[in-house]
């Protein structure tokens, strides 16, 4: 359901990165695709070089995820929110960099086919990039179960221990008052006590 809007944040979130690196690089959210355009026109290209990625490819651990932490028990329900939160941005990151991964394989095989050449040191990097880019893609499950796991092994489902209160500390009529003020405690904030 949520498909749509993760394609647009993170396409809009990766071409704000990746464009520092790579100018001539761009990323269009088109409804579950991003598409990937890399520019060739200062080598001589018109037309911009499209790498298109379907995002469900590349973020089927997040319902995986979000069903692990749901399951396991918590101290509270905050526990429970604050480790889904923390799992989830966990695995966004995770997915935001495999879309930038995606644009560099996307630069490279643009470079490749300009260049047209059929094995070059181009060609090498973009498979390179391109099996670490499928070996995220495939390794989703374990992806998110590892996630899940550091989630329980930082204790993210237990509730924080709360500070002891202090106990209240009698203290004698005529001894002098904590607030400072030089005057017994009956006369200063004792006095204020007894009004109240």
């Amino acid at each position: 359901v949520a498909l749509n809007g993760l394609t647009w944040v993170m396409a809009t979130g990766a071409h704000f990165f990746y464009h520092l690196l790579d100018s001539q690089v761009t990323m269009h959210p088109e409804g579950k695709v991003i598409r990937v355009l890399v520019s060739l026109s200062e080598r001589g290209a018109s037309d911009p070089y499209q790498l298109p990625l379907r995002l469900d490819t590349i973020s089927y651990g997040l319902p995986l995820l979000t069903a692990l932490v749901l399951v396991t028990r918590a101290d509270s329900i905050r526990a429970k929110a604050r480790a889904l939160l923390i799992g989830l941005g966990v695995v966004l990151l995770l997915t935001l960099l495999a879309v930038m991964l995606w644009a560099r394989l996307a630069s490279l095989q643009a470079e490749a086919q300009l260049a047209q050449a059929t094995v070059s040191d181009g060609s090498n990097r973009a498979a390179f990039f391109y099996f670490i880019f499928h070996g995220y893609a495939f390794s989703q499950p374990v992806a998110a179960i590892a996630v899940w796991f550091g989630l329980l092994f930082l204790g993210m489902f237990k509730t924080p221990p709360q500070k002891e209160a202090r106990p209240a500390v009698a203290i004698a009529r005529n001894a002098p008052c904590p607030c400072g003020s030089g005057r017994k405690y009956k006369r200063c904030c004792g006095l204020q006590k007894i009004k109240h």
